[in-house]
């Protein structure tokens, strides 16, 4: 669970693998009143870097000897704090669709009937002016109703229905789309066969791609030099593993598993919902979202990030 070899923690201390968990240690030891339980909520992060939550209780004993024990115990709260997250988040966001969905639509109606109405009778002068503003706020409209179809997209994330298929027709596909929308990327597919029969929800493997590869897209909007992405499809025992990699800025090197919370985002004007969604498919799929998936035999100089979701393999 924790990612740590066994060798490196047998004959250490608790506080070893859990800093924070010393000072709840002490408090209960300093407790004359044995056998109470003390409670408490840590965080451990893993060597990948990802944070796992758990619940701790802790209960001091007095031995035969009449020295002093600890009986601890642990609940892994990561799983369940998550959902709940999710759950929060996802009401959050059908109230802001639904608040701000209604007006903009007057909103854009209202700039573009200005436009049609009085531009003609303006001077030059004027007409530059009143075109700069009309077109800021049909532009920022645009944005706007962006981040809200996010939002209504977030609440209504529907359940996966898994049909078994070839999966690298939907990637054939979806790479196809991306070539001709992104003429000044060079696209490349590394797979290891040509087929790939597995249980997944074509639907929500191409929201999947579409998310990642638009992410992908966007960390190389400013390089000047040739931009690549790269998309890997390979099979180990369990499961079946999409990655996208791109030559952009690279993702932040602390915490970057938060960047698949709700809401959480490096990106300026992003929204935080992408890799959400990618997560939440992954997840509905049996497997997870993962970054820099070790499977992947991609040329590393080439790449920044490699991001990546693992679908199971099981029978439907």
């Amino acid at each position: 669970l924790l990612l740590n070899p066994i060798e490196t923690l047998i004959g250490q201390k608790i506080s070893y693998l859990m800093p924070d968990l010393g000072s709840s240690l002490d408090e209960a030891f300093q407790d004359e009143n044995f056998g109470s339980v003390k409670t408490c909520e840590i965080k451990v992060r893993r060597q990948d870097n990802a944070i796992r939550t758990f619940l701790v209780r802790i209960v001091v004993e007095k031995l035969d000897n009449q020295e002093t024990g600890a009986i601890i115990t642990f609940d892994d709260l990561t799983t369940v704090l998550a959902n709940q997250r999710k759950a929060a988040w996802a009401d959050i966001a059908r109230r802001i669709a639904h608040e701000i969905k209604n007006p903009l639509t007057p909103i854009q109606l209202s700039a573009e009937r200005l436009n049609r109405k009085y531009r003609k009778d303006l001077n030059e002068d004027a007409r530059e002016v009143f075109d700069h503003c009309t077109e800021t706020i049909i532009r920022h409209v645009g944005d706007i109703k962006t981040m809200v179809n996010s939002f209504s997209e977030f609440a209504k994330m529907p359940e996966a229905v898994l049909k078994s298929g070839d999966i690298m027709s939907v990637v054939q596909e979806i790479v196809t789309l991306h070539k001709q929308a992104h003429s000044d990327i060079q696209f490349d597919i590394i797979a290891d066969q040509k087929r790939y029969d597995v249980p997944h929800d074509a639907q929500q493997i191409r929201q999947v791609l579409n998310n990642l590869i638009k992410n992908a897209v966007e960390a190389m909007d400013d390089q000047e030099a040739a931009k690549k992405i790269g998309l890997y499809v390979g099979k180990g025992d369990d499961y079946l593993t999409i990655a996208v990699a791109d030559t952009g800025a690279g993702l932040p090197q602390n915490d970057k598993h938060e960047l698949s919370e709700p809401y959480v985002t490096h990106k300026e004007k992003g929204t935080g919902l992408g890799l959400a969604i990618v997560k939440k498919i992954a997840e509905d799929h049996n497997g997870t979202l993962i970054f820099n998936p070790t499977i992947v035999e991609l040329d590393s100089h080439d790449y920044s990030t490699i991001i990546g979701v693992s679908i199971a393999l099981g029978d439907l």
